[in-house]
């Protein structure tokens, strides 16, 4: 656990849950929210009690950390949805080289072939629907 979120438990600003919780959500991390869905969490200020998080259609979002605790879901790394964020070029290279290992990504990603299949689908249909375009 960080010093600042270490502090933050010890003085009873945080639960030790939502400290942990927040260990995993550090400035250049991915998140989800159920209402907002994917963001980037931008900055932590623990002066401030507050993250800022750019979210697809909320950029510089602010929210307070306890409520950052309970309602982000930390996202890793190796999530499609990071991985989408962080390079795009190599994820459509991905699908043309080695579509088998992408599918692989987006299965572990979502927990197992049903719900990675089901969210992903979704996601590129309804995206692909709001653009007009073939979702490629």
């Amino acid at each position: 656990m960080s010093p600042d979120i270490q502090k933050a438990v010890e003085s009873g600003k945080l639960t030790p849950a939502q400290g942990a919780k927040l260990d995993k959500l550090e400035a250049g991390s991915f998140a989800l929210h159920k209402s907002w869905g994917f963001g980037q969490i931008e900055a932590v200020d623990f002066l401030l009690n507050q993250m800022t998080i750019n979210f697809k259609g909320k950029k510089g979002h602010t929210m307070q950390l306890q409520y950052a605790a309970e309602s982000l879901q930390a996202i890793d790394a190796a999530h499609i949805l990071a991985k989408k964020a962080a390079d795009l070029a190599a994820v459509k290279a991905q699908a043309k080289e080695n579509p088998v290992e992408l599918t692989r990504t987006i299965l572990t990603s979502y927990g197992g072939p049903a719900k990675g299949l089901r969210s992903w689908t979704t996601e590129t249909v309804s995206t692909a629907a709001r653009c007009g375009c073939p979702g490629r």
